[in-house]
């Protein structure tokens, strides 16, 4: 992994990374020529995997550490920042 890019930041949503955060991150992610992971505690996730960021447990409040490399990976962790400080997407 040559030439990635690390980003950390808390999830601030109510409910965490929970289903349908998950599947926007992942639908996001397959939108870039990049590939990348999350991390908490100790464990990791591919972005494009719905499944692996559900069995992160990021709760509200959790802070995350994400990994990106690729051609567009300077983008990709540019939109999941701004993804996951908007919340999601989600109104509370």
């Amino acid at each position: 992994m040559d030439g990635f890019l690390e980003r950390e930041i808390v999830i601030a949503n109510a409910k965490g990374l929970h289903a349908r955060a998950a599947a926007r991150v992942a639908v996001l992610a397959e939108g870039y020529d990049a590939k990348g992971v999350l991390f908490f505690e100790n464990e990791e996730a591919d972005l494009r995997s719905i499944l692996d960021l559900l069995t992160l447990g990021a709760a509200q409040g959790a802070r995350v550490r994400l990994r990106v490399w690729g051609a567009q990976a300077r983008e990709l962790a540019e939109a999941l920042v701004a993804l996951i400080r908007a919340k999601f997407g989600e109104e509370e």
